[in-house]
């Protein structure tokens, strides 16, 4: 391996240590996977790198992406072994990609192997007989660092992608009841507050909702003196104040958005139904075969 792969001494080496480390701050908060935006954001914060310097490639003409140092640091950091461990320094399943994804359609080479896999996986709704929150993030970066805390608490979880009105329409809308929650995070800027207001008119035209947002709040930005960018938006040609989310940091996001989750659901619920739960499926799993009943 090249002696100035991870050199402090180096423009190249000194990145690489610091996309390493954040990587094992996340391993050690227990935020993995996390995302190459993530990293890019905490990088800003820490006044590693700066979103308002792009590169230019040496013998090119053309701008970099400002993100691009990064997500180039973070593959040879998942392409390269440490020889320490024999490892890589990351894994490639520590970082998602919300952009793309495999759509798999295969069953079960038997019924009864379906039946058990159906059996091992129920779960029982955290909400019920309450409505559950929805969650609704403006980024699929966003998505990806909570799925885990939505499975954890049963709750449906969505990404507007930016600006929509098919998918809210037609997947999102017929979800929603009267009074549900809503639980909406997304950038504090021009661009993402007119996001947040189309998406919660075209919502709120099916059902009156309780909207919340969970971040980003002016009153986050001070608290956690968050950076604020100037950012371009494509509608007026004009540089508007920008926070997005991911600013935030992942750790805070999840932590944030557990606490609500917290508040809402009823106290002892949680208790209650890991309790049912476990009944319920060893009744089940003595019934299909699965478990041996083994009386009193």
């Amino acid at each position: 391996m090249n002696a100035d792969f991870l050199s402090p001494d180096t423009k190249a080496g000194k990145l690489r240590r610091h996309v390493l480390e954040l990587y094992r701050q996340h391993q050690k908060a227990g935020t993995i996977p996390t995302s190459a935006r993530f990293l890019y954001y905490e990088l800003i914060a820490a006044n590693v790198i700066s979103k308002e310097k792009p590169e230019v490639k040496e013998g090119c003409k053309m701008t970099r992406r400002t993100d691009q140092c990064v997500i180039d640091a973070l593959t040879k950091l998942r392409e390269t072994i440490d020889p320490k461990t024999g490892e890589a320094y990351i894994p490639w399943d520590a970082i998602e990609d919300e952009t793309r994804q495999l759509e798999d359609y295969r069953a079960s080479e038997t019924i009864a192997a379906g039946m058990r896999k159906a059996w091992e996986n129920a779960r029982l709704d955290l909400w019920y007989p309450d409505l559950p929150p929805i969650i609704l993030c403006e980024s699929r970066s966003l998505l990806g660092a909570l799925r885990g805390l939505a499975y954890e608490y049963t709750v449906p979880i969505a990404s507007t992608n930016g600006q929509c009105a098919g998918f809210l329409h037609t997947t999102i809308a017929p979800e929603l009841k009267t009074d549900q929650v809503i639980l909406y995070l997304g950038d504090l800027d021009f661009g993402g507050g007119h996001i947040e207001a189309n998406t919660r008119d075209v919502l709120e035209k099916y059902s009156d909702l309780m909207w919340e947002r969970v971040a980003v709040t002016p009153e986050q930005v001070k608290e956690f003196h968050l950076v604020t960018i100037p950012k371009r938006d494509a509608r007026d040609g004009k540089r508007h104040p920008a926070v997005e989310t991911e600013a935030l940091g992942q750790t805070r996001i999840v932590q944030l958005l557990r606490d609500r989750l917290d508040d809402l659901l009823p106290p002892g619920r949680a208790e209650d139904v890991q309790e049912r739960q476990n009944q319920q499926r060893e009744a089940i799993g003595i019934k299909l075969g699965y478990l041996e009943d083994v009386g009193e």
